[in-house]
């Protein structure tokens, strides 16, 4: 994956918060190690804590004396063009990443709650742009991982969002799927979801899922965030220039629209106000510490 996926100047500027579902261990703990540029699909340590499933063959080694894969030349093609989900105006003056996990009841709740009035106020008026990353956590099964997938597949067909939609959409009727870590069961649930997704030929959405080819693509997401101790969804970050704002946990509407005016009026260079507060972590947020499970 191109390095250029994930911005230089924001990474210079992350800081470590609590967020609202617990992730994995930091890989300082872990002592795993991430791989950059056109090879990342055959990273050569797997990510315990991060990714539910057992990401296999095409992840490559556990530095025990195992073999190294043989390239995937889909994965690494994938990898070379790979661009990160974007939503509005490439020209938007504030960029808004999305750190998120499609099983984690915080960020449905963001979908449901925040979203609708982000998108219609920011993004679809050009102010904003959201870029999306997977985090999917280890808590939440392999459903998190395969409808990352999913979404990626959908949008070679053009229909990223539609799918990205439609899965937080159907959060409650996967809720059972949610808590299984059968694989075959779990990619059944999310190609169901996709049945009914317009724009999408459910046969080459299915072969694409099968073929797991965005699997490397979600893992070197989710390594690239956990490095940077992003650790839980949903996370957010504003990024205005050359300043980083994070906003960790579930955020409400209200309470994100001051942080999204300042860090707007920032990135146009215009005065902004200095008494802005930074969002609480929710009470009923979930920690890392708490919840964080190996499956």
């Amino acid at each position: 994956m191109k390095s250029s996926v994930v911005p230089a100047l924001l990474m210079a500027a992350l800081l470590l918060a609590p967020a609202a579902c617990g992730g994995g261990a930091s890989k300082s703990d872990e002592g795993g190690t991430a791989t950059a540029g056109a090879d990342a699909a055959a990273a050569s340590t797997p990510m315990s804590g991060t990714l539910a499933a057992d990401i296999g063959e095409a992840m490559a080694s556990d530095g025990e004396g195992t073999p190294e894969p043989t390239p995937n030349a889909t994965v690494e093609k994938l990898a070379e063009t790979f661009t990160l989900p974007e939503a509005g105006d490439a020209d938007a003056p504030l960029l808004i990443m999305e750190f998120s996990d499609y099983r984690c009841p915080y960020c449905r709740q963001f979908f449901d709650e925040t979203m609708p009035s982000l998108r219609k106020d920011w993004i679809e008026t050009g102010k904003a742009k959201l870029q999306f990353f997977d985090l999917p956590l280890t808590m939440h099964g392999f459903p998190a991982v395969i409808g990352a997938e999913a979404a990626h597949c959908a949008g070679e067909q053009g229909a990223y969002w539609a799918m990205h939609d439609a899965l937080y959409a159907s959060f409650d009727d996967l809720t059972e799927a949610a808590d299984a870590q059968d694989e075959a069961d779990s990619m059944a649930e999310i190609l169901k979801v996709a049945e009914d997704v317009e724009g999408v030929d459910i046969d080459k959405l299915t072969a694409c899922v099968e073929s797991q080819q965005y699997r490397p693509i979600v893992k070197e997401l989710a390594d690239t965030a956990l490095e940077r101790e992003i650790n839980g969804t949903p996370w957010f970050i504003l990024l205005a220039g050359d300043h980083a704002e994070q906003i960790p946990g579930y955020v409400d509407y209200e309470t994100m629209l001051p942080l999204l005016e300042r860090e707007y009026s920032r990135a146009l260079g215009t005065p902004i106000p200095t008494d802005t507060p930074a969002p609480a972590t929710p009470t009923s947020a979930v920690t890392a510490e708490a919840t964080a499970t190996t499956p």
